[in-house]
């Protein structure tokens, strides 16, 4: 199994809607399979992760749509912070 369909079997097991599923799952397919295997690592050792994926694409979506430059930066902000907190809880 390649790492993109290991992380597209846990983003189908979401509960997140299927259009922000394969919105996101079409835009990782552009993804070379070697680049996906830390997010697959990620996915596969904290599945709801997945969620938290789909969620942040579709708030990315939304912000590159509108042009709003401020909201992208809000959410990549919380990303940061969010991975942050993820890399103290791993260490």
């Amino acid at each position: 199994m390649s790492h993109y369909e290991s992380i597209a079997a846990v983003i189908h097991d979401t509960e997140t809607p299927t259009e922000a599923k394969e919105a996101f799952l079409a835009r990782l397919a552009k993804v070379s399979d070697v680049d996906l295997a830390e997010m697959a690592d990620l996915i596969a050792e904290e599945p709801a992760l997945a969620s938290r994926l789909v969620k942040n694409f579709q708030a990315k979506q939304v912000a590159f749509a509108l042009e709003d430059s401020a909201m992208w930066d809000k959410i990549v902000k919380a990303e940061e912070f969010e991975l942050g907190k993820m890399e103290e809880e791993m260490a």
